[in-house]
């Protein structure tokens, strides 16, 4: 960027899915103690989740965004018109996280989303719009009240937990983002169960919903190992206890440091079940 003649009045433009504008999010938080940046997401992902709520940041000795800051675009331009270069696997790593804030804040959107998947997974343009502007309104909301995530803001970490112990598998190349995060909601959903706090019948339904998106996995014992020295590695971790947000009803969270480690094991273990 030196050598480009970049300087402090520059602004980088990012164009593509949330590895790019994570990318260069952090190098705008950087170059120069700051300079402006504007995202152009073009994957679904980046467009209702990622390019949002300035967190930007990259991988570190296969640790997810455990160097980066938080640090706002000047702006973002959204074209869901871009979907359509998508494969169905991208839309549905993107789905991932558009069923987590219903899951987290809006039951009646998750069971919407359940009831229109087909259309969603065809790229239906009202579906589309509809998805993008309620996902980026519930995170607007959690955000504008908790930017550094020092609260609120933490019950958007629902599944990312665990799912970020997954996505780091194979150096990050065997599960996308929200494929992992998908299998971890699965996971922290049976944890929620295993303690009380969501009865079986709920249990159930969010299993159902969640594998139309990414089947159920079961991990190695190797895996198992692996996820769970990520899990402990994790950047929200807090005084060297695993933090979790698990569901407590429809459409509702809360947070918890306090899950005995051996209950996080044996989920990973013996898997999702019904």
């Amino acid at each position: 960027m030196l050598e480009a003649g970049c300087n402090r009045k520059t602004t980088l433009i990012s164009l593509g899915g949330g590895v790019v504008g994570d990318l260069t999010g952090f190098v705008a938080a950087t170059f120069m103690r700051g300079i402006n940046f504007v995202q152009i997401p073009t994957t679904l992902l980046s467009q209702v989740d990622s390019s949002i709520g300035g967190k930007v940041g990259v991988n570190f000795k296969n640790y997810k965004n455990i160097i980066g800051s938080f640090y706002q675009p000047k702006g973002v331009i959204i074209d869901t018109e871009t979907l359509k270069t998508l494969d169905e696997r991208e839309i549905i790593n993107g789905l991932g996280e558009v069923f987590k804030y219903g899951l987290i804040m809006d039951y009646d959107f998750f069971l919407w989303l359940n009831d229109n998947l087909n259309s969603i997974l065809k790229l239906e343009n009202n579906y589309i719009m509809n998805i993008v502007k309620k996902s980026l309104n519930i995170k607007k909301i959690i955000v504008q009240k908790d930017e550094k995530e020092s609260n609120i803001r933490k019950v958007l970490n629902f599944g990312h937990t665990i799912g970020h112990g997954i996505e780091t598998l194979d150096d990050f190349n065997t599960f996308k983002h929200g494929e992992a995060v998908v299998l971890g909601m699965m996971l922290e959903s049976l944890i929620s169960t295993e303690m009380g706090l969501i009865d079986r019948k709920y249990y159930i339904e969010i299993i159902d919903s969640l594998s139309r998106l990414v089947s159920p996995v079961k991990f190695s014992a190797f895996e198992q190992k692996q996820i769970m020295n990520a899990i402990k590695h994790d950047k929200k971790n807090e005084k060297g206890k695993i933090v979790l947000v698990l569901p407590i009803g429809k459409g509702r969270v809360n947070i918890y440091n306090n899950v005995d480690e051996k209950l996080i094991e044996k989920s990973l273990k013996d898997g999702v079940v019904i």
